[in-house]
């Protein structure tokens, strides 16, 4: 049964539906502030995709889950990947989310609801994690 408020789960659905391959296949990722300076290393980890062999095509099933509202704009103007805002209340880049501290762990536990909720609607999913604390 799906965990997610009934809005966001509806937004979750069509951004899923429009990203996915033919057999309900997506690439999911996490962005926030601190990985969208110039160079960052979420440019290096789209560069992956772009530069290695015979990866490029995954491009068109990635959902960039953005967690603050600077990380969904970013993503909204300089690719053409599906982003997805799910901001988390009281979590953002001013209050740190270093390794099990309350903000990592709330991070975690609603980036997990995210994913159980893709899996209840039947899709397949690869997920790739970064860290979360300013590097």
């Amino acid at each position: 049964m799906p965990i997610l408020q009934d809005g966001t789960k509806l937004e979750l659905e069509k951004v899923l539906a429009s990203a996915c391959m033919d057999n309900k296949t997506v690439f999911l990722t996490t962005l926030n502030k601190a990985w969208i300076e110039k160079d960052s290393i979420f440019d290096l980890y789209l560069s992956s995709f772009k530069y290695g062999i015979d990866t490029e095509w995954m491009l068109k099933h990635l959902i960039v889950i953005c967690i603050d509202e600077e990380a969904y704009e970013h993503c909204r103007n300089t690719t053409t990947l599906y982003c997805y805002y799910f901001e988390i209340e009281g979590v953002g880049i001013a209050n740190a989310a270093n390794f099990m501290t309350p903000n990592y762990i709330e991070i975690v536990i609603r980036r997990n609801e995210i994913l159980q909720d893709a899996l209840h609607l039947g899709y397949n999913v690869f997920f790739t994690v970064n860290r979360y604390a300013k590097p």
